[in-house]
């Protein structure tokens, strides 16, 4: 990590911190547990990324890999990845205004030039804009979130859900999900968050689009949530 990185993580740290006061964007507010619990978790999928990045440039000379975070909050995970690979653009897709609005002020203050902040519901979105990746962090169920991503990521591209170490039953919930939007888990990447004495088991659950997804997705009505497929 260069020092001009290490500097934006700080600035974001004391930003994220001073406008909780204000509004709710973290219960987590000490040091160390925003290092590890929010920085660390959404850097553990860069290599993930790297990867698949290389991938789309060997196919396509000087191609910049297009991913768009559904339900980024705060900013976890794009902001972080975005400081780390700012080869890389990032949409930032979030629906409260208040968290746009913080969102768009640390674009500014990190000057993150490779990342666009887009106010909408998931459903309201373009659905001709597709992207190489998805990514998306603490927002919703894994058949939830199937819904919600799948539309938006290109044939072949991929989906990257973080989750907790509870993630199995997910998984056993969302074969229907996978066969109808076009899904496929083609890896589980397990990874250890140390805070102190703390083991926090964490995955990475990987999907790659198989298939078109039919234009019927998302629902409305907050039907993804309220009835998953």
């Amino acid at each position: 990590m260069t020092y001009i990185q290490k500097n934006k993580f700080e600035i974001f740290y004391s930003e994220l911190i001073r406008v909780n006061k204000f509004i709710n964007l973290t219960s987590i507010t000490d040091r160390n547990e925003v290092e590890i619990k929010h920085f660390n978790d959404s850097l553990s999928a860069i290599e993930v990324i790297k990867k698949i990045n290389q991938q789309l440039c060997t196919m396509h000379y000087a191609l910049s890999t297009e991913i768009i975070d559904i339900g980024t909050g705060a900013g976890f995970p794009s902001i972080p990845l975005a400081i780390m690979l700012p080869n890389i653009n990032f949409t930032l897709i979030e629906t409260v205004g208040k968290k746009v609005n913080f969102l768009l002020d640390i674009k500014e203050k990190l000057r993150l030039e490779n990342i666009e902040i887009i106010k909408s519901r998931v459903e309201d979105l373009n659905k001709d804009k597709k992207y190489d990746v998805c990514v998306s962090r603490a927002v919703a169920s894994l058949p939830t979130l199937l819904e919600y991503c799948l539309p938006f990521t290109k044939l072949d591209g991929h989906l990257i859900v973080y989750k907790g170490n509870n993630y199995i039953e997910e998984l056993e919930n969302s074969k229907k999900a996978l066969v109808e939007l076009g899904g496929e888990i083609i890896d589980i990447k397990h990874y250890n968050l140390k805070l102190g004495e703390e083991i926090i088991e964490r995955v990475l659950i990987i999907v790659k689009k198989i298939t078109e997804t039919p234009n019927k997705y998302p629902r409305g009505s907050n039907k993804p949530r309220l009835k998953p497929l």
